[in-house]
Order: C-alpha cells, then structure tokens, then sequence
C-alpha cells in the first residue's frame, strides 16, 4: 500500500468520526432547543421511558422539591419555621393505673410484690389475693364466648397458658372485700400445621410486617418523632418514600388500595352486593399470603374505629389467623377509661398504643420458625391531634431496637406507614396543613441480606424514593415480597421493560420497578383534589370566580344532605381561602378568563354549625363545573350529625331542620 493510500484511509476514518460527533451534537440540540415541543408528545414518553429515564429528575437533590420529575412536581415545606412553631406544644403524657398481673408469650403472672398490693390495692396479706383467668374467643366480630373453666393465679408463681389459648380475662378478689381487678392478656399460640416448619435461615421467603399509624404526615412524623426518625435512618438503614401521596380522604379509602390493590368502589361492586354484605367475599393481601404458607395477622387498637367494622359490617368468618378484634372490643367495652377526643387512652393498665406494640412483638417473637405476614394499625395517639405522636416516640424507639437486639428484623421487611396526615384542626386549615393531610409517610427496613440478594430491585427502590408513588404502589410492593422469584434480576429486567412499553402506565407500580419520571397523578390513580404534585397559587377569596365556584360547591353539600329531612339546609358563611394549581412559576393570583380551563380548590364555612368544607372544582366555564373529587369536611363535627347514621352523610348533615 502506498503512503497516499494509507493517508487517505485514515482521513476516510478521521472524517467519518468528525460526522459521527457532528451528527449527535446537532441531534443533541435539536432535542434540547425543541424539549417544550416534544414534551407535548407521545415520542417524548416513549424517548425517556426507551432510554431509561435520562432526562429523569431536573435536580434529583432539589432543595425546592421532594419530587422534581417531568410528571410531578412535588414542593418542599418546612419542617419547622416560625409559622408552624405556634400549633406545637407538649401533649399531656397520659398515665395508667398500675397492673396486678403481667405476661410474656407463654406465661402470666402476679406482677406485684407484698407492699405494692398493699399500697396500690389495700391487699394486706398475699394470701387473701385471689386471681383467676378465664380464655375467651371470637365469636364474631362483635362478641366473645368465655371459656368454662377458670384458673388460679397464685401470687409467686408463673403459671403457664394452655396450648391454643389466644386471650385470655384476669379479675382478681381481695378477700372479704370483693373484685378489685380486671385485666386481659393475649398470647400467639402456633397455628401452622405439625411439619410445616420453614427454616429460619432460608431467603426464599421473607417475614412481612406493615405497621400504619393514623393520620400521621410524612413531615409531622419527623416533626413529633425525631427519635424514631434517627433510629429508623441512622441505625437501622430504613428507607424512606418522599414522593408518597394518599389517594382519598380518610382511613378506608386510602388503606383499601393498600390490602386490595382497588378503590373502595370497586372492591365493594366486586364483593359487596348489597349494603348487609360482610367483607368475606373480598380478596385482601393477606389471602395471597395465605396461600403461599404464611401465618397471618390483622389487629387493630381501637375496636369502635376498625377498619372494616365504623359503620360497615365486618367480617362473618375470622380473616386472618391471628385477629385481635375480640381483645379490643373486650376492653373497651369492659375496662377502658381516661377518654381524649373520640378514643379511651387505657385499658386497664396500658394504652391500648402499647397492648398492639407489645402484641406485635409477641406475633414476631412467638413465630421465628415459621413465616408470617401481619398488617397492625394504630390510631389512638395520633387520630385527632397534631401534637400527641409525641407521647410514642420513645415507646417506637424502644419497639425497634428490642427487635432488631433479638435478631428478629433478619428475616422480616418493616413496613411503616400512614394513612394521610392530620384531616382537621387549626394546623390542617393553613396551606401547608392542607399539602400535608395529602402527604403520608412510608418507610422501610429490610434485612441486609435482601440488598445482596436483589440489587437490581433495591436500586430502583431508592431511586424511587424521590418518584410519585401512592398505596396502590405500596399493595404491587407487597405482592412482590410475597412471590421473591418476581425479584431476581432477570425478572425485574423484564418487567421493566414491559413496564416502559405500557400505554396507558398501570395505576399501582411495584417500588420494585423503576417508576417513569413521566408519572402523574392522573397516571397513579390520584384525583387532583389529593395531588401535590403542583404548586398551588392563592386567589383573593373576593374574587368573583372564587365566589361561583364557592356557590357551586354550597349547592353540591344541599343536593347530598336533601334526601335527609333532618339535616338543616346550608349556607355560605365565608369563604376561607382558594388556591389554583400551576406547574408555571409565573403564575397570577386571578382566576383565569373566560374558555380556560383550571382547577380551584376552595375552603368555605357553612352556616348553621360552622362546619368547614374543601373542594376542588374544574372550572370550564362560568355555568359549567364538577367536582374533582371528594368534598372533604375540615373540622370535626362532633354530635351535629348524630340524627344520621351514613358516614358520608356525616360529614355534611347539620341536625336541626324544623
């Protein structure tokens, strides 16, 4: 070959790798200079689903977003500043009487030593003690049958429960002087069938336990409990979802997605034919458990508030293995006292927070040679008040690194959650009170070894934790951890890529899977009167636009309490406040002209009873505009709907039509 030849061939390659960078810098800021033109089409989606988000978050580390994706974007708050500082305050620390007995998993036992019962309870002498138990069970969800035979309690003795038995009523007589006593204790005897012992170092299956707190925010619950907050992050490596959005107004609608993957509507069209139907017929998570041989658990710690039983009709048949349910409603019904607000604070000698505390760690405890899935909500510190999750810090604290000191997080994923933040009060009637009642927390701790064993679903994970995601995402989370063949990474690369192909996106998306930047609310199933993924722009509650929509929703609240002769017709107090959601940083504070669409969220006080309402109306012109979701009732109503029974109808109903 010639020395021209040779120059030639490589000006041929030197040219051809000119051309090459040539053509991706013009490609690169043709996309860049037309993004707005792309965004607005069908190809941008596909593009960044393709290539695997590389336009994913703007600023991942955003100092302005908790989200900050091309489908969301979701504003930081304050933790705390001088504006929310003046609703803090120190909650009264609640005391119990003192307990005669105590138990552990197997044992139960006179607690007390011969000057405490004389102090606390006038016994003079030990031997003129007398106590007693006597098992009980579940008869249905509103009765207990007792068990015939009763057993001593004799003082210095631990007595050990029989095989089987479940709950367990204490009373206890002082000679000469009657009962002075009652108390009731609960153990997790085992109920998988002999040889089905799985052990306990297998990975093939994990231990799952979801633990929700009620109306607790995702920033309240850093705010009120900060110790929890450090031991979660800093020695136990939990992770925590900031873009998590509820997806209706109060417990129920938001934990039906969580144990059905469905909204309420649909999974009682499904298995609820009429208004006399049990939820028997429905298909909730832990069936998939179940089948899959789990021991499963569902309690609760108010009974009159459970989930499926404040004026629904429970279940006929016990839904899971272990169901606190006859306990619960047992005490309150026999020994609960000191009420705050709508729920007791004691039972007996314990908060009924810490009788499902101490429950749980029995259930985890009293099944290590097995595989277990439980769902555990409380509600009794946190339901109606901004500041009374204080009053659990350190009682989680403590909850936490006893389990995780007794090994018992090595096989076991924690889930903890809520439901939404707090839904009334003075805090929940200012803005971020309101952004912050639609924004729960999730965190989560698995066992070390689940990192090693999945890396490719634990990298989507924590990336996710800065996506949209909703407790339909938390339900496709749980059915993965019940099937952990869905996690290996072949898999994962293969539902993610069926993922990125799918148009429309799924309404709940496992954690597991990368979830597209391009997500929306519309997408996740969130309605836009529970989306945060906006900034919303105050509008002077004068405004004329402000005052329709205000009218428009006052005729929609008469139109749902008119088929009740007795609530009384309503009207317009004041209007509270009105926002407009934008994504636009140049947004006005005016409703927009006439032809443009948008959305007004509005707060108003109703005349008589003052009760407080939000809404969120689509505005297409000045006559024609429909709600966006739920009309939600800000403030409690206390006694003034109690002519009617309906749940909705109380929200609305002011008792006094003459």
């Amino acid at each position: 070959m010639t020395v021209v030849k040779v120059l030639e061939s490589r000006y041929r390659q030197n040219f051809m790798k000119l051309l090459l960078i040539f053509t991706v810098a013009v490609a690169l800021l043709f996309f860049i200079f037309n993004a707005e033109t792309l965004k607005s089409s069908g190809l941008y989606t596909k593009l960044l689903r393709f290539t695997g988000d590389p336009l994913d978050d703007v600023d991942p580390e955003s100092e302005a977003y908790f989200v900050n994706t091309v489908g969301c974007k979701m504003p930081i708050s304050p933790i705390f500043d001088t504006h929310i500082r003046r609703f803090i305050a120190d909650p009264t620390v609640i005391h119990c009487s003192t307990g005669i007995t105590a138990s552990d998993g197997k044992y139960i036992w006179i607690r007390l030593n011969a000057t405490e019962l004389q102090a606390l309870y006038n016994v003079t002498d030990p031997t003129l003690l007398s106590c007693y138990y006597q098992a009980f069970a579940r008869k249905s969800d509103m009765w207990i049958k007792f068990q015939h035979e009763v057993t001593p309690i004799v003082f210095g003795e631990r007595h050990r429960v029989a095989p089987g038995e479940e709950f367990v009523k204490v009373t206890c007589d002082n000679f000469g002087l009657g009962e002075i006593y009652q108390d009731f204790h609960y153990f997790v005897p085992d109920r998988m069938p002999p040889g089905d012992v799985v052990p306990a170092a297998s990975r093939r299956k994990v231990n799952v336990v979801v633990i929700g707190i009620d109306s607790v925010s995702r920033l309240n619950f850093r705010r009120q409990l900060k110790k929890t907050t450090r031991v979660l992050l800093e020695e136990l490596g939990a992770i925590e979802m900031e873009g998590y959005n509820k997806v209706g107004d109060n417990t129920y609608p938001n934990l039906v997605p969580v144990l059905s993957g469905l909204e309420a509507s649909e999974l009682e069209s499904i298995c609820m034919p009429d208004k006399n139907s049990t939820y028997d017929s429905c298909h909730f998570i832990w069936r998939d458990y179940s089948r899959r041989g789990y021991l499963t658990a569902f309690a609760e710690d108010i009974g009159y508030l459970g989930l499926f039983n404040y004026f629904k009709k429970g279940f006929r048949n016990q839904p899971t293995d272990y169901y606190t349910r006859p306990l619960i409603t047992a005490m309150e019904r026999q020994i609960a006292y000191k009420k705050v607000g709508n729920v007791y604070l004691c039972y007996g000698s314990k908060t009924p927070f810490e009788i499902l505390f101490d429950y749980i760690h029995k259930f985890v405890q009293s099944l290590q040679e097995r595989r277990f899935f439980g769902f555990f909500w409380t509600s009794s510190f946190t339901h109606d008040y901004l500041n009374m999750p204080k009053l659990i810090d350190g009682k989680i604290v403590s909850f936490l690194r006893q389990l995780n000191h007794e090994a018992l997080l090595n096989d076991t994923v924690l889930i903890l959650m809520s439901d939404h933040g707090l839904r009334w009060g003075s805090f929940r009637s200012t803005y971020q009170g309101m952004m912050e009642e639609r924004q729960p927390f999730m965190y989560t701790i698995f066992p070390k070894w689940f990192h090693v064993d999945f890396p490719r679903a634990m990298r989507h994970f924590r990336r996710n934790t800065r996506r949209l995601s909703s407790h339909f995402d938390l339900h496709e989370m749980l059915r993965d951890l019940a099937r952990l063949e869905q996690l290996d990474d072949d898999v994962i690369d293969a539902r993610a890529a069926d993922l990125a192909a799918a148009d429309p996106l799924p309404r709940g998306i496992s954690p597991f899977l990368p979830i597209p930047a391009t997500r929306t609310c519309d997408a996740a199933g969130i309605l836009p009167h529970w989306c945060t993924c906006h900034e919303k722009q105050t509008v002077p509650t004068i405004d004329q636009g402000v005052l329709r929509v205000a009218r428009f929703v006052l005729r929609e609240l008469n139109d749902r309490v008119a088929t009740v002769p007795q609530c009384a017709r309503l009207h317009l107090n004041t209007i509270l406040e009105a926002t407009r959601a934008t994504l636009s940083a140049d947004a006005t504070s005016k409703v927009p002209t006439t032809g443009q669409m948008f959305d007004l969220t509005v707060r108003l006080r109703t005349k008589p009873g003052m009760g407080e309402f939000e809404a969120t109306v689509r505005v297409k012109t000045e006559e024609d505009m429909e709600l966006t979701g739920p009309i939600s009732r800000t403030n409690l109503y206390g006694r003034q709907s109690a002519c009617v029974d309906d749940p909705q109808l109380k929200l609305y109903c002011y008792c006094g039509r003459h």
